[in-house]
C-alpha cells in the first residue's frame, strides 16, 4: 500500500465521529472503489460499518480483508472485531 493511501486512511480514521459514521463511510467508499483489493482499505470500511451498527455488513468486509492478506496488528484487530460480531448473542 502506498504511503499516500496509508496517510489518507489515517486522516479519515482520525476525523471520524463515532456517533455519526455516515461521513466516514462516505469518505471510505471511493477509496474502496479504487483499491478494492487492498486489505487495509477493506478492513477500514468494515470497521466503519461496524461502528455505525451495521455489523452484518461489517462481517463481510472483515472476512474479505483477512482473505486479501491483512497482516500484523491490523489483522489481529480484524480477528477480534470479526469474532465479536459473529459470537452468538
Amino acid at each position: 500500500m502506498s504511503a499516500a493511501l496509508h496517510a489518507e486512511l489515517d486522516r479519515i480514521y482520525a476525523a471520524r465521529d463515532r456517533n455519526n459514521m455516515a461521513p466516514t463511510i462516505a469518505a471510505l467508499l471511493p477509496l474502496y472503489e479504487q483499491h478494492s483489493e487492498e486489505p487495509r482499505v477493506i478492513y477500514e470500511v468494515g470497521g466503519a460499518y461496524d461502528t455505525a451498527g451495521e455489523e452484518a455488513t461489517a462481517l463481510g468486509f472483515y472476512e474479505r480483508a483477512m482473505t486479501a492478506g491483512l497482516e500484523g496488528d491490523v489483522r489481529r484487530r480484524c480477528y477480534l472485531q470479526h469474532s465479536s460480531q459473529s459470537w452468538p448473542s
